[in-house]
Parts: C-alpha cells; structure tokens; sequence
C-alpha cells in the first residue's frame, strides 16, 4: 500500500512554466491596458452618448427649419417685420440701396481713370 501513495513527480520544466505564464500575461495586456481595453470602451460609449446627444438636436433644428421652409413655400408667413407690407419693405430696400449710392465719393476724375483701357 505504500507503493500507491507514493507521490509522482513529472518533470516540467521551470522555465516552460515561466514562459507559459509570460505568455499568458502578453495576451491578457491588450485586453486591459491596449487598444479595445475597457477603459477604452467606457471612452467610446461616453463619445457615443455626446455624438447621439448632437444628433438630436440637430434633428431638432432640422425639423424647425422644414417646418419653417414649408411654412415660406406655402406662404403662411410675412418675410420681415409683421406690421408691415412687402411693399413698403421693398419700398425700404431701394431708399437705403439710394442713399448708399449718394455717400459714395464719385468724382469726373475718378470715372475717366475708371472708363480709360
């Protein structure tokens, strides 16, 4: 009875020992420090979540400016102040389009060196 207690030894090696667990460690690095790591998920989700966050209220202001172009091409809204008329807007737009014209410093010397080749 003896014989069968008697403890096996089986001879590996130290060094393999060593190697298969510098081997081990080298594989598992990427995984928790690298590149796909889970520090790197948790950055990738918080970019994820900021980037939906844009997303979303650029679809707002999408959505805002449809209805706003819609509302224009189907004429339900005045272009400009409510209290007045398109008319009188133009009629605006040429008088100060007018009055720019008049400041302009135009002298005959100034328009012979302009019209001259």
């Amino acid at each position: 009875m003896a014989r069968l207690t008697k403890k096996v030894k089986l001879g590996v090696p130290r060094f393999l020992v060593l190697v298969l667990a510098i081997a081990v460690v080298g594989i598992q690095y990427p995984l928790w420090v690298g590149k796909g790591s889970n520090a790197t998920l948790l950055d990738l989700q918080d970019q994820l979540k900021t980037q939906k966050e844009k997303n979303a209220a650029l679809e707002l202001e999408i959505t805002r400016l449809e209805g706003e172009a819609d509302s224009l091409r189907h004429g339900r809204q005045l272009i400009g102040p409510e209290n007045e008329e398109p008319e009188q807007q133009n009629e605006k737009k040429l008088e100060s389009a007018d009055s720019k014209h008049d400041s302009f410093p135009f002298n005959s010397s100034t328009a012979r060196a302009r019209s001259a080749p």
